[in-house]
């Protein structure tokens, strides 16, 4: 059972999972407005993610995530995608699951790879050499998917789905299980 407080949606998950698309998506089929962490922090600094890494550090980039996580709870109404790394917090994971619903978009590591090879961005935790990526995403994967599974609520496989499929299944698990008010 659900105990939610807010209409605050967090979509997790590894990088390239589609978090950001989906939740831009469904944000505008539930009428909810839509923030990317990675964007805000990237706003907040006037420079993009992987020069704030290699700038500031991994440490200083982890403590803008909480700072705005901690922020964004403030609001209602929202879709929040969050940067793949925030729920390796255990502040962040209890701010998020205390605070809204978690949907938990998975991704094989072959998928990622995949993807990241499609988009061409710099991931930060990649490192510079393309050839350990697919390594790096596996440790980095396998570092994670416990927290990943341990806050969410709902858990959607986006390996072989396109978005609108999985816009389409997230909506009809909220009017199954009457979620959001919204969209009742």
């Amino acid at each position: 059972m659900l105990n939610i407080k807010k209409n605050i949606i967090f979509i997790i998950g590894p990088m390239c999972s589609g978090k950001s698309t989906i939740g831009e998506i469904l944000s505008k089929k539930i009428l909810f407005n839509f923030y990317d962490s990675d964007i805000e922090i990237s706003k907040l600094f006037n420079n993009n993610i992987n020069n704030i890494f290699k700038e500031k550090g991994e440490l200083f980039f982890r403590k803008e995530e909480e700072k705005f996580i901690n922020n964004i709870i403030l609001m209602d109404n929202i879709i929040v995608s969050t940067g793949g790394g925030i729920i390796e917090s255990n502040n962040n994971r209890k701010i998020i699951k205390n605070n809204g619903i978690v949907i938990f978009l998975d991704v094989n590591i072959y998928n990622q790879y995949k993807r990241l090879n499609n988009n061409n961005i710099n991931r930060p935790l990649l490192g510079d050499n393309k050839n350990k990526y697919f390594e790096n995403l596996s440790n980095i994967y396998n570092k994670r998917i416990n927290f990943y599974r341990e806050i969410s609520d709902i858990i959607i496989d986006t390996n072989k789905l396109n978005e609108e499929f999985i816009i389409n299944k997230i909506i009809k698990i909220f009017k199954n299980k009457k979620i959001l008010k919204c969209i009742l």
